[in-house]
């Protein structure tokens, strides 16, 4: 989409745009920013509120993506980070480190929490809790890609369990 189109969806004239705006590439950052912070505060916050055991905020996380998959009455759109990174990831460096850094600050949120699972035994010892959220964060990913691509919530389900048993985790995914 070019910025006459974007302009044109929002209403508004190209030098009102390139006022907030003086390129392209910070029109795409800003849309980032805003992705993650949407992210944070309505996904990630919640799922990860330090009111229920760390593994279990997993299980809540999992749970909560598998509602907004079900809850999507037109087809189940992806993580937007993930969309974000598959569409202009190679594109722009700028724009690519602004997308791996959202991705560093998810992988952070898990790694503190698994973490905080091995303080308190949860997970054993020797967990090295920073891969491991690499992992999770990936099997995430993959779980959003595979989701936007089959709209299959069943499916969904059955692979975020899995994703959970990684965690000493099984059974059926917990309400969000």
């Amino acid at each position: 989409m070019g910025i006459a189109e974007i302009c044109a969806e929002a209403g508004v004239k190209k030098g009102s745009l390139y006022h907030f705006f003086p390129s392209k590439e910070d029109l795409v950052l800003a849309v980032i920013d805003a992705q993650l912070e949407a992210m944070q505060t309505d996904e990630i916050g919640p799922a990860f509120k330090n009111d229920i055991p760390p593994l279990a905020r997993f299980g809540r996380f999992f749970a909560g993506g598998m509602e907004r998959m079900a809850g999507s009455p037109d087809g189940y759109i992806g993580c937007p980070i993930g969309n974000l990174i598959g569409e202009l990831g190679a594109q722009d460096p700028v724009v690519r480190e602004r997308l791996a850094a959202c991705l560093y600050e998810i992988e952070a949120v898990f790694a503190a929490t698994l973490a905080e699972a091995v303080e308190v035994g949860e997970l054993p010892p020797a967990t090295d809790s920073a891969a491991l959220a690499g992992t999770l964060l990936a099997l995430v990913q993959g779980i959003a890609l595979m989701g936007k691509a089959t709209n299959d919530p069943a499916r969904m389900e059955a692979i975020g369990r899995q994703a959970l048993g990684l965690l000493g985790m099984a059974g059926a995914l917990p309400s969000a």
